[in-house]
């Protein structure tokens, strides 16, 4: 059986961890020294129990196969820069949102990263239960401008196969799929963070001219970046606003919370991609900015 090593147990770990439980052995690497572990999810009138257990300090790492990064963009590099030497054998899985992290880990260990998305949801109910909050889809597949070795591609093509209780499929070109996520992330994240906003308040036809202002923006860096978007950008966050309309967004929750948020790999990351392709985007900056001053100081 695969023993895989997860950072990060959290809404998406936990989902993963259910998913592949029957066919891998999960740990979790105590990457910071407060960490708990959810000890169920609950899925509609349905609790299934995680088996997950911490991973021992004297353990050998060598025993570890499948490394399932699933801790926030802006937690990648504090949680696993560390554990890059010991586990430089092993394959590496990341999950997280925005862009960058994802591509400072491939070139880390080039030929054994793979990179997945999912617009799975789950929260947790403060009993110590996660619950699945909604269903989408799951994507995983290699890096970008990686190939992956024999053995991390062949170890990628058993999470795909059998079928779990979460639809996973594999996809040689996820990075298309995360350019999608991120650009509707970079419009209802910020927003709703600053003016503490549920999602479907964005429906609002006060919001409208924004949504279009930044959907403009990001179509114009995706183009360049060659990762061009749809037309209809602006009606695709309006649909995802209307199908989570009660819901509040991560980097809301994130605010809210007084935690770290990940508005360096979202925002940030497209007004990078821009200024090196001379595009401005004042609109973008305004959001980046606006969140980069609720980060909390470092102690």
């Amino acid at each position: 059986m695969i023993n895989a090593l997860f950072i990060g147990p959290g809404a998406i770990g936990s989902l993963l961890c259910w998913q592949w439980q029957t066919r891998l052995s999960p740990w979790v690497y105590p990457h910071r020294p407060d960490l708990t572990l959810p000890s169920d999810l609950v899925d509609g009138p349905n609790t299934h129990p995680l088996h997950w257990q911490l991973w021992p300090t004297d353990a050998d790492f060598r025993r570890i196969d499948l490394v399932l990064v699933c801790c926030k963009a802006n937690q990648v590099a504090d949680a696993v820069t560390a554990l890059l030497e010991p586990l430089s054998h092993a394959t590496w899985l990341l999950t997280c949102n925005g862009l960058g992290a994802q591509q400072w880990l491939a070139d880390q260990l080039p030929s054994q990263v793979l990179w997945g998305t999912t617009t799975e949801g789950a929260r947790p109910l403060g009993d110590g239960r996660m619950q699945r909050s909604g269903t989408g889809q799951t994507l995983i597949g290699p890096a970008a401008a990686h190939s992956l070795s024999n053995r991390s591609f062949s170890l990628g093509q058993s999470l795909v196969t059998p079928a779990g209780p979460i639809p996973v499929d594999w996809h040689d070109d996820v990075l298309s799929t995360l350019w999608m996520k991120l650009a509707i992330n970079a419009v209802i994240n910020p927003v709703t963070a600053w003016h503490s906003l549920t999602n479907g308040e964005l429906l609002a036809s006060q919001w409208r001219a924004e949504i279009d202002a930044l959907c403009a923006e990001i179509s114009e860096v995706a183009t360049a970046c060659q990762q061009p978007l749809p037309d209809d950008l602006a009606q695709r966050v309006l649909t995802v606003a209307q199908q989570t309309a009660t819901n509040h967004s991560s980097m809301r929750v994130d605010v809210d919370a007084g935690r770290a948020n990940e508005i360096d790999f979202i925002n940030g990351y497209l007004v990078r991609q821009g200024y090196e392709a001379g595009i401005k985007t004042p609109r973008l900056s305004h959001w980046h900015q606006r969140l980069v001053s609720l980060q909390p100081a470092l102690t």
